[in-house]
């Protein structure tokens, strides 16, 4: 891609994996440490926090530290750019390797901010679905979903985005993520748009306008909220009729807190991915390098899942995950997914973010 030194553009970018766990997991190690984790004493690795990085962590992070006799410090960054962009331009990198999400990271690798990675040795593409970006490993995916809670709806909760907007049949509060990524998309859904039309009808030039005219109809019922634990407390509290949310934060709090919160698969889901990248200029070059190639085998991938509920995105690790786990998966309900990591869909929000955050702020202060 054409690197640009200079973008003053901001991404407004979702932290999907808040949370927090303990989390203990015992891995089997079937192959030796690649040459790349010989050289370096130390690495650095940043991802989103919560409950997603715990996983990495024990199922990735501090394997790869024991394998290859490395010490590794780990951070936590809201996934924005602009920390990227300020540390590289600087020449003083806090991190060497960063966890990226579907459009920060190819904006990234288009400003030239991440080392590229092909032809390393580092990602084999057959193990991928999809056409894989120079800078980024694929890690896993999750999807953003319609959640009610169903020991207040039971069996007779939304089915579509059409039911989330019906507040005559459905009275009480929406939760929507405070942002125009990921709400957007939402009224379109709620409009009638397929799943597999989303991306086509967002980019039209009067697709914009008809999702907020959408949005229109329900802003008197919306209750913004900017985590998905505040999303998912206000669900509980009954403060919120039903709520968007992440796959796998509904699935924790079912596993861990009891909840009865169900999801509207049928209903289209918003599906991206996450990717380990590293960071243009690293000082532990030959350690992130192999890091990297160590946490896109079949075996890691398959152990974070079985941990954290988000697809692997490796194809051989599908086989390695437990089977219980697969109706919770976005993998399994791929058929109403909105394909986040389209490229069109990508180039849309790399584009038009500044501007759309400016009309949606103007928007929610009417």
């Amino acid at each position: 891609m054409k690197n640009k030194k200079q973008n003053p553009r901001r991404r407004n970018t979702m932290t999907r994996y808040s949370g927090s766990s303990k989390i203990f997991v015992a891995l089997a190690f079937a192959f030796g440490v690649t040459a790349f984790g010989a050289a370096a004493a130390e690495l650095r690795i940043a991802g989103p926090g919560g409950a997603g990085q715990a996983a990495a962590s024990a199922s990735m992070v501090k394997p790869y530290a024991a394998k290859a006799g490395i010490k590794v410090v780990e951070d936590e960054y809201d996934q924005k750019l602009a920390e990227i962009r300020a540390q590289v331009e600087a020449k003083s990198l806090k991190w060497d390797v960063v966890m990226v999400g579907p459009s920060i990271g190819p904006l990234a690798c288009d400003e030239g901010l991440l080392e590229n990675l092909s032809g390393k040795g580092i990602v084999n593409q057959a193990d991928f679905g999809k056409p894989l970006n120079p800078c980024l490993a694929p890690m896993f995916s999750s999807s953003g979903v319609l959640v009610y809670n169903g020991s207040k709806l039971g069996d007779n909760g939304p089915k579509t985005w059409a039911d989330f907007w019906d507040v005559k049949k459905f009275p009480g509060k929406r939760g929507l993520y405070n942002a125009p990524n990921e709400t957007l998309e939402l009224a379109l859904l709620a409009d009638g748009v397929a799943p597999a039309d989303l991306t086509k009808v967002l980019t039209s030039p009067e697709g914009v306008d008809r999702a907020f005219k959408k949005l229109d109809a329900l802003k008197p019922n919306i209750q913004w909220w900017n985590s998905a634990s505040e999303a998912l407390q206000l669900l509980a509290s009954g403060d919120l009729a039903m709520t968007y949310c992440w796959n796998g934060r509904v699935t924790k709090a079912n596993r861990d807190d009891k909840r009865d919160f169900r999801i509207a698969w049928d209903a289209g889901h918003l599906n991206g991915s996450e990717y380990y990248a590293v960071l243009k200029g690293s000082p532990n070059m030959d350690a992130a390098l192999g890091f990297i190639k160590f946490a896109a085998e079949p075996e890691q991938q398959a152990a974070f899942t079985n941990v954290a509920p988000y697809a692997p995105l490796n194809n051989k690790a599908v086989a390695l995950v437990d089977p219980a786990l697969a109706n919770v998966l976005p993998s399994s309900h791929m058929q109403t997914a909105v394909d986040q990591d389209d490229p069109a869909y990508v180039s849309f929000w790399l584009d038009k973010m500044d501007n759309l955050n400016e009309r949606f702020a103007a928007w929610q202060s009417k």
